[in-house]
């Protein structure tokens, strides 16, 4: 995983605008923070777990990319974060300023990610569809994306004491409130 510190080294516009966009931000303010994160979703708007349950229900199978790794992120934990510091920065002379990392707990790729939210999705009764990894060669884009797109938390954690949770359980509660909870299994008792 990238380490808040380590080089920045965009692959194309988006990511050079993102790197401007926090080099302005360090000119303007030497007491910011910075968080950045990847792989964000919600139960709003359009995104990878919804686009996922879309294609589920319509598609027998679907393809998805097996060698870009990353730490999906819950919009709704990252608020959180984005809270606690900034609750922080604003009452705390002495708080950490700087640039952090925010996602959920371990990784994934894109192909592992989509077949734990078919798992969790079949577990709750919604749309679920084997999954196929491929290679990013196989599904080609117009922008580069990385292959390794992981960040390490332990700034964050060391500096607010912020500690985020795994992303199957945050993506547990992201599938509760977009198909319902998870159904009782055969066998299970009450």
């Amino acid at each position: 995983p990238y380490e808040a510190e380590d080089p920045v080294a965009p692959l194309g516009v988006y990511g050079a605008s993102k790197e401007g966009g926090e080099q302005a931000v360090r000119t303007a303010n030497p007491r910011h923070a910075i968080l950045r994160t990847a792989w964000v979703v919600s139960p709003h708007r359009a995104n990878f777990v919804k686009t996922m349950l879309r294609l589920a229900a319509e598609r027998p199978l679907l393809r998805v990319v097996d060698d870009q790794w990353g730490n999906p992120t819950v919009a709704a934990d990252l608020a959180a974060a984005l809270a606690t510091v900034a609750l922080r920065l604003a009452g705390d002379a002495a708080a950490p300023a700087g640039t952090f990392h925010f996602a959920n707990r371990g990784d994934v790729t894109w192909a592992g990610f989509a077949r734990e939210i078919m798992a969790q999705s079949a577990a709750r009764g919604g749309p679920s569809v084997p999954v196929e990894g491929i290679a990013t060669a196989d599904y080609p884009t117009p922008a580069r994306r990385p292959a390794n797109s992981r960040l390490s938390t332990a700034r964050l954690s060391a500096a607010y004491g912020i500690e985020p949770r795994p992303w199957r359980e945050a993506l547990g509660e992201l599938l509760d409130e977009l198909i319902g909870p998870e159904r009782a299994t055969q066998g299970a008792h009450a």
